[in-house]
């Protein structure tokens, strides 16, 4: 990667909202950014990458997502921010080396593919809690 730049993506609402990723922190092998929340760090939505080897001939992307969702409580009369859950989510792909770039952009857009909200077999056993067939 030849930069460390911003990341930008919407959402899924009715009107969609964009939600931009800024970077925060670089290490050897994990990138870190974060999309800050409006009154508390503790509310921060934080997308990482890691890259790395995986035994011969192999490597792992692992991409994790974490939402926190936070409430505003009054405690002797002053408002926290706390954070009352957070959704994950954690993705690992294991790639040959042996594979093309143009064979893993097909890997990407057929993993894009089945999480498509127009394709909502897989979608529903996530969003709608829906039992496997």
């Amino acid at each position: 990667m030849s930069a460390f730049p911003s990341l930008a993506t919407v959402d899924r609402e009715t009107s969609p909202l964009a939600h931009t990723f800024v970077p925060r922190e670089k290490s050897e092998d994990v990138i870190t950014w974060a999309e800050r929340h409006a009154t508390a760090a503790v509310g921060d939505k934080v997308f990482t990458a890691q890259k790395r080897a995986s035994g011969v001939g192999k490597r792992k992307v692992r991409l994790k997502l974490a939402v926190p969702y936070v409430v505003t409580q009054t405690i002797n009369g002053v408002n926290v921010v706390t954070v009352d859950d957070i959704d994950y989510v954690d993705c690992t792909f294991t790639l040959s080396t042996k594979r093309t770039d143009q064979d893993r952009k097909n890997l990407v857009g057929m993993f894009q593919g089945l999480l498509d909200a127009a394709d909502a077999n897989v979608v529903d056993m996530i969003v709608k809690d829906e039992s496997v067939w």
